[in-house]
């Protein structure tokens, strides 16, 4: 494949993970914000922000492929995971690469959720925002494409859409959701379930 074709690809490949991945992070704050309240459209959400982070993740892993392909650039591959070792756009890269360990954490600890524990998943996972936001950086200190006016006043909507999101969930972080219903004191009582039986 010409060098060329390398070039391209890594171009397109880096906004198409650019793209997802900012998508994933709005559907997950749409989720857990609840402000899907519909069960069929919250059901709708949840179910389609892996697969829009599935995307952005092979994208991202094609776009690091073809930097390192790409002869231009010359970029190696300890180019791509230690920050500040590349001859070319450093602190561009540099800001690439730490996107991109973070993006691992937020993959790693969200496999381990189960045994993390739900509080500390999430504080874990408000990575994900800061992530965004040096991700933008790196397309703006490295992006060819940045200068197209499309490309950056689409980069610039998904990043203010996303950041609104994200400030409406840390004030509303219960906005939506439905009170807990108590039975009236002369309800009456089940018999108890089976330990280890989970409700709802």
């Amino acid at each position: 494949m010409s060098n060329s074709m390398w070039w391209y690809i890594m171009r397109a490949a880096g906004l198409t993970s650019w793209l997802f991945l900012t998508l994933t992070l709005m559907w997950g704050t749409v989720a857990s914000g609840r402000l899907a309240t519909n069960a069929k459209a919250r059901r709708w959400v949840v179910d389609l922000h892996p697969f829009l982070g599935t995307i952005g993740l092979g994208a991202l892993a094609l776009h690091i492929v073809a930097a390192v392909a790409d002869t231009y650039v010359g970029l190696k591959w300890v180019d791509v995971v230690v920050p500040l070792t590349a001859s070319w756009h450093p602190w561009g890269i540099a800001a690439g690469v730490v996107a991109l360990w973070m993006l691992v954490v937020v993959e790693v600890t969200s496999l381990m959720r189960r045994s993390l524990g739900r509080t500390t998943w999430h504080r874990i996972h408000l990575v994900s925002y800061a992530m965004a936001w040096i991700t933008g950086l790196h397309a703006v200190l490295n992006g060819s494409d940045i200068g197209n006016p499309l490309v950056a006043w689409s980069a610039f909507t998904l990043m203010v859409v996303a950041t609104g999101l994200a400030m409406w969930r840390s004030v509303s972080p219960k906005a939506g959701r439905p009170p807990a219903v108590r039975p009236p004191a002369d309800a009456v009582h089940p018999e108890p379930m089976m330990s280890g039986a989970r409700i709802g």
